[in-house]
């Protein structure tokens, strides 16, 4: 992580374990995962238990870096308000890694999709006897 924002010049560690708050937050995050999914399996998707824990195991090792960059800034915006006059002129996101970010997303999003299409498969039981 950068010391300081490079369009204010705002330090981000403004103490020493400044961001242990960022693990709760974090922690919040996927328990609200977690629920989410729970609720859509329980009431429309109806997997197996092993193949429910598998899809949230795996969603959420594949979401941790973007749930720790997320936790983080959730964390540091309790202790730093956004402040438009320290704003330098020039530096921004380049559209590089901009798009590097978004790629990212779009990528675990599908992932996700195949995942969850993989472990809810066919469960109805035609018994022909």
């Amino acid at each position: 992580m950068n010391t300081a924002c490079s369009n204010c010049g705002e330090k981000f560690e403004k103490e020493p374990g400044a961001y242990y708050g960022a693990m709760y937050v974090s922690y919040a995050l996927m328990v609200g995962w977690f629920v989410i999914c729970w609720g859509l399996d329980s009431f429309y998707i109806h997997s197996e238990t092993i193949n429910f824990l598998a899809f949230v195991i795996i969603s959420i090792l594949l979401f941790m870096p973007l749930t720790f960059r997320i936790s983080r800034l959730l964390w540091l915006n309790f202790f730093i308000k956004f402040d438009k006059t320290k704003i330098i002129s020039g530096n921004s996101l380049n559209n590089q890694q901009t798009n590097f970010v978004m790629n990212l997303i779009k990528s675990l999003t599908f992932l996700l999709i195949i995942l969850a299409y993989s472990c809810t498969g066919s469960h109805s039981q035609n018994s022909t006897t």
